[in-house]
Parts: C-alpha cells; sequence; structure tokens
C-alpha cells in the first residue's frame, strides 16, 4: 500500500486559454497530459503542481487549471514558480499552497521563488517552516514539493536556487525525507542522493535541453509517482 501522486510542473497557463505560449499550445498541451493521465489511472490520490502553473499569473489561468488538476486526486498540492502569483494562486485554493498528511506520507510545500527573478531562493523563515514541519512529522515518510530543484541538472545560475545549502542542510538533518519533487527545467530527472531521491518533472509546456538551454521538439508530459509505506519511490514518466 502507499499512495499514488501524480507530478505535474511548468503549465505556463494563460488567460486566454488558446493563446499560443513560447510558440506551444499550453493550454492544449495541459489537456493532452490530463487526459493522458486519467488513461493511467482514473483518480489520483494527490495531484503535486511543482510550479509555473500559470505564466501570466492571471486569475482566469490560475482557475482553469485548478479546475482540470482538483477532480484528478483526493489532494491537490501546487507550490509557486518564478512566474507564479502566490495571493492569486492562493485566492482560487489557499489549502492548496499548506502541508498535508495523506496516508502515512507528509506532503510539505516550500516556496523557492524569488520575486522579479528567475533563479529560486529559499528566505529563513521558508527554511524555519520547513525545519519545523519535518520536525513534527517524525517517523512518517515525507515529499517535499518545490519550484526550483535543490540539486539541478546543470550549473546554468537561472536553473538553481541561488544558495541551495539551508535547504540542504535541512533536509540532510532529516532522514525521513524520502522524496523531493521538483520543476522548473522542463525536463525529467530522476537520481538518488543518500536516502533521499530527488525528482524533476517535465513541462506539460515544452521541454527543454540543458546543454543547450533551447526547447526541444518533445511532447508534453509529466510523472505517475508510486510511495510507498515504507518510504519506497518508484517514478514513471509519461507523455501526451
Amino acid at each position: 500500500m502507499g499512495l499514488s501522486v501524480l507530478h505535474i510542473s511548468d503549465i505556463h497557463a494563460v488567460a486566454r486559454p488558446d493563446a499560443l505560449v513560447y510558440g506551444r499550445e499550453a493550454g492544449a498541451n495541459l489537456r493532452r497530459v490530463v487526459d493522458a493521465a486519467r488513461a493511467r489511472r482514473p483518480h489520483f490520490d494527490v495531484v503535486a503542481a511543482t510550479g509555473d502553473v500559470a505564466d501570466d499569473a492571471s486569475p482566469e489561468a490560475y482557475r482553469r487549471v485548478h479546475g482540470l488538476l482538483r477532480p484528478l486526486g483526493d489532494v491537490l498540492r501546487w507550490v509557486p514558480g518564478n512566474h507564479d502569483d502566490p495571493e492569486r494562486m492562493a485566492d482560487v485554493d489557499d489549502d492548496a499552497l499548506t502541508s498535508a498528511s495523506v496516508g502515512r506520507w507528509r506532503v510539505i510545500t516550500l516556496d523557492s521563488r524569488w520575486p522579479g527573478r528567475i533563479p529560486g531562493r529559499t528566505t529563513a523563515g521558508a527554511i524555519e517552516r520547513l525545519d519545523a514541519e519535518l520536525d513534527e512529522a517524525e517517523g512518517s515518510p515525507c515529499a517535499v514539493l518545490v519550484h526550483h530543484p535543490p540539486r539541478p541538472l546543470c550549473d546554468d545560475p537561472d536553473c538553481q536556487i541561488a544558495d541551495p545549502r539551508p535547504v540542504l542542510d535541512v533536509i540532510d538533518r532529516h532522514p525521513d525525507v524520502r522524496v523531493v519533487l521538483s520543476g522548473h527545467l522542463h525536463r525529467s530527472f530522476s537520481r538518488v542522493s543518500g536516502r533521499t531521491c530527488w525528482i524533476g518533472a517535465p513541462s506539460t509546456c515544452m521541454q527543454i535541453d540543458h546543454c543547450s538551454h533551447i526547447d526541444t521538439a518533445e511532447p508534453p508530459g509529466a510523472h505517475a509517482v508510486e510511495l510507498g509505506d515504507d518510504g519506497s519511490v518508484l517514478v514513471t514518466p509519461f507523455h501526451a
């Protein structure tokens, strides 16, 4: 037994559902990924959206994305990315920005948004909250949701948290953190470091190659993640 998680990221929705975003049909691509997710599993325990939900931070975009994602799972959690406005996200679903206990797992949200900047930043307050929530969850396997990957794929400053050491130190101190789900890179990856699995979701809008840092012709996608009651993690990428 355990949890089924739909890990989705970098949707880049805009107010007009049919508008092109970076030359891509962001709205149609999201619907294709949602259909592909439903084909894999009619219902998930958790839907985790790891940032850049809206490219223009418009209320219309957040409402539309929420309307598509919320029916897919028992619990929806989203974190803001560098394109997002957390206050407008909260206007649509304030609970979705908070942490949650689901089965044996604790799903913890971490805000890495640096207003006006592409890279991420974790404030002292965010780190203190993360540390306190992990203390409170001691004994339960934990999943941390964050937009910017604390362990990125490349050295480009825009792809990283400006100083990842505080968040890495907190995670290293807490053996219950079994998985960190992130976005931002528009690239699927999964790696294990110590006891923690670090997973980056593909984008539902477009994928980016992290050698050339240009977008590719790869299709939109997401991850199906299985979180075992024993703390195990199994990730399966899929495409629309």
